[in-house]
């Protein structure tokens, strides 16, 4: 899996993003509010303050190409300086700049939008590639010589220094990624958005919370969602596979009746806070490319005691995270005809 990977990423790409808009809007929004002012009192001014805003608005003018060349480093297009020199001069001819700067400000948006590619500035932000035995460690956000500091504790037979190694790591990530003004503490990140559906199929959660977002049941178990373009729900999920809960998208009415179904029953719901859990599990009868359920439903739910998950994935030296099995207390899953949230008291792990 690529779970952490692909999340520290997302939100490395989010940020530069979010830098690269805010700075074009300032020196946009400064250009245009002093070539206005400057055409107001040109005549009537002082000739040294005339200067000092024609110094100022060219400034200005010159920062816009500049943003927008750095934005273009930043995705991987490292030969673009003449094409702006010559956007920078051919704008200078009559009113040219009435079209293309708006014209290059919407290019470098849609270009900015699309890009999937972390600046070479950024780069340190995010986990190293290695070989596959390494993979389980990368995905919690270790670089190649970081994995190889760790791979020596464990060689050494010192499991617990490992272990701290590995959250003293992902802290130092976490405080980088906090100096870039992006604080993941504060962030949920989500399925399909933020970590690939692709990541989860037949790993197993535990789910702490039910989001409506607005969806009803009406008579005949009719789902009515609040927009066609929004999911159902949510349900709000934690897993060892994962360092912080993620929300999971409910995308089926019936994933969505199953999950209502526990969440409307009062004395279900008290028993799950405190003697029992509530696991879920992403596995599709089809799936489209990208992993995202065909026709049928996708998530499968079993009432367990409390502590079955933890036991689940600590079991076998953490197998099932290698090699998920989540037959051995969902039982066989079933998508069509009656399907129903299972209560298993005795699961085998």
């Amino acid at each position: 899996m690529s779970t952490g990977n692909e999340f520290i990423k997302r939100v490395v790409l989010r940020a530069e993003k979010t830098a690269f808009i805010f700075r074009l809007f300032l020196v946009l929004a400064g250009y245009v509010g002093i070539t206005l002012w400057l055409n107001a009192i040109r005549n009537n001014s002082a000739i040294w303050f005339v200067w000092i805003l024609i110094a100022l608005q060219l400034f200005l003018f010159i920062s816009i190409f500049v943003v927008c060349f750095m934005r273009t480093q930043q995705c991987g297009h490292r030969h673009a300086f003449w094409l702006f020199l010559v956007l920078a001069i051919a704008s200078r001819v009559n009113d040219w700049e009435l079209v293309l700067i708006p014209a290059m400000a919407v290019t470098m948006l849609v270009l900015s939008e699309r890009n999937k590619k972390v600046s070479a500035q950024r780069q340190h932000l995010l986990p190293g590639e290695g070989d596959q035995p390494q993979k389980e460690m990368r995905t919690v956000g270790l670089s190649q010589n970081e994995v190889e500091s760790v791979q020596e504790e464990l060689r050494s037979g010192n499991q617990e220094s490992a272990i701290q190694r590995i959250a003293e790591i992902q802290e130092q990530k976490r405080a980088d990624l906090l100096v870039e003004g992006v604080d993941i503490r504060a962030m949920t990140p989500e399925i399909g958005s933020d970590i690939a559906w692709t990541d989860i199929v037949r790993h197993v959660f535990r789910v702490l919370a039910f989001d409506r977002n607005g969806t009803i049941i009406g008579p005949g178990d009719t789902v009515k969602a609040s927009s066609l373009f929004k999911s159902y729900g949510y349900l709000l999920v934690e897993s060892p596979i994962i360092n912080q809960p993620v929300k999971l998208p409910i995308v089926h009415r019936d994933d969505f009746l199953l999950a209502a179904s526990v969440f409307d029953e009062p004395q279900l719901l008290g028993a799950i806070s405190k003697e029992k859990e509530l696991l879920v599990t992403y596995v599709p009868k089809h799936k489209l490319p990208n992993g995202l359920i065909g026709r049928s439903h996708g998530l499968h739910y079993v009432i367990t005691p409390r502590g079955t998950l933890d036991r689940y994935y600590e079991v076998g030296n953490d197998m099932h995270m290698r090699s998920p099995a989540p037959e051995k207390f969902f039982g066989a899953f079933v998508w069509d005809g009656e399907i129903r949230v299972q209560i298993n008291p005795h699961p085998e792990i």
